[in-house]
């Protein structure tokens, strides 16, 4: 029985220290442990006088409740270490305590980010660790969104890269090219001269390799000329004879 008893009285006694480091009071758990103790020591306390004397029994009845006064002390000395620690290590959250006054904006919010991302457990509550704690986070944050950006960015680039490429083989835009290269003004009439006759001669328009080879000019600059000649046409056409115009363009 006093085996039992005793071994009821250690387990709430380890009880009553856990309840100390986590912040309660250990009332219950102490007073069981001094129930216990009682009870073990007047069992002791008989079985000496029985077995052997009166002094007997009193040894071993105080030898339970020494152990009872031994636990007292080690608890009191614990909860004495814990309630001088300071108040961040027994709550797990930084004290900020004047910086409140003086930077209250990204105090809120390193306090907001050590409690939504606390830090691992082996890092000290202290207001320094929570200012940089808070930097890591959000650098953790920019680098996430720098990525993500470049992701979205890599993704579009095959598409503006065929928008352009189609921009550029447009007909908007060969015809803006094309007419970036005017044609010299001196050409104009022979051209004309030479367009005018194919047509009489072969009944269709003139190509732009059959005019380059007639005027003596490059192909580009016949594909030119031929556009020119097509925006800038003559309304009335003189008859020709022999290949020969008579009475000129009007």
């Amino acid at each position: 029985m006093p085996l039992s008893l005793d071994g009821i009285s250690i387990t709430f006694g380890f009880w009553a220290f856990v309840a100390v480091k986590r912040g309660r009071h250990p009332g219950r758990s102490e007073r069981i442990v001094y129930v216990g103790a009682l009870i073990s020591a007047w069992i002791n306390y008989n079985h000496g006088r029985q077995e052997w004397t009166g002094a007997a029994g009193v040894y071993l009845g105080f030898l339970s409740l020494a152990s009872a006064w031994m636990f007292h002390e080690l608890l009191s000395q614990f909860m004495d270490a814990q309630e001088a620690r300071p108040r961040a290590r027994r709550t797990g959250t930084p004290m900020f305590g004047e910086r409140w006054l003086w930077a209250p904006w990204s105090t809120l919010m390193a306090r907001r980010i050590w409690v939504v991302y606390p830090p691992t457990p082996d890092v000290e509550p202290t207001a320094a660790n929570a200012i940089a704690h808070r930097e890591q986070i959000r650098e953790f944050r920019d680098t996430k969104r720098l990525r993500r950006r470049a992701t979205a960015t890599r993704f579009a680039q095959p598409a503006s890269a065929s928008i352009v490429r189609h921009s550029e083989h447009s007909p908007a835009t060969t015809h803006r090219h094309h007419d970036a290269a005017p044609v010299p003004a001196h050409l104009i009439a022979p051209g004309r001269f030479a367009a005018i006759n194919h047509q009489q001669i072969h009944g269709r328009p003139i190509s732009a390799d059959e005019l380059s080879a007639a005027i003596n000019i490059t192909p580009d600059v016949a594909r030119h000329l031929l556009a020119t000649l097509a925006e800038t046409a003559p309304t009335t056409v003189a008859p020709v004879l022999n290949g020969t115009p008579i009475g000129g363009v009007r």
